[in-house]
């Protein structure tokens, strides 16, 4: 989070300079919006319902982390 913030900082002091004060919204929100669909696309619940993971992957997965996925 932080680094975040250190990388945001300075861009957003540049858009502004260069763009106006408006421009931070849009481009920040697009970033956000970019994230999000990425992350639905390519994140899913469980390794089984990943459609790229191979059995031999899934099952060293799932009995590395056991029962604690399904105790939340």
């Amino acid at each position: 989070s932080s680094l975040g913030a250190a990388i945001t900082m300075p861009i957003c002091g540049f858009l502004i300079a260069s763009v106006g004060w408006e421009s931070v919204f849009y481009v920040t929100g697009g970033i956000g919006l970019v994230w999000s669909v990425a992350w639905f696309v390519f994140v899913y619940d469980s390794p089984a319902q990943h459609p790229r993971i191979s059995d031999e992957e899934r099952k060293f997965i799932e009995e590395s982390i056991g029962d604690t996925a399904s105790k939340k």
